[in-house]
């Protein structure tokens, strides 16, 4: 699973919503990408996670429930693709 970090007044995080969102349709068999938005009262609960609180960051977590990798900043479609190949979850 891939969670993505946001805030609403984060413009990295707009720029990368279309791409988590096309990455959520095509590997929706292989890895579940869900996005949790820092700003939402009910998500509050997830900043430990997410880390130094840095927008946006990426968490990839694996079957086993363990944090593999973590990235902050902006990514790009093809870097986060990049870290699922990486992380053999998808070929």
């Amino acid at each position: 699973m891939m969670i993505g970090f946001t805030r609403d007044y984060c413009l990295p995080c707009q720029v990368m919503k279309p791409w988590l969102a096309e990455l959520r349709r095509e590997h929706a068999r292989a890895v579940d990408v869900v996005v949790v938005n820092l700003d939402r009262k009910k998500n509050q609960r997830f900043r430990s996670l997410a880390g130094s609180g840095t927008v946006p960051t990426q968490v990839f977590v694996g079957s086993s429930g363990r944090v593999e990798e973590r990235q902050a900043g902006l990514l790009t479609r093809e870097q986060m693709t990049a870290t699922f190949r990486k992380l053999g979850w998808i070929r």
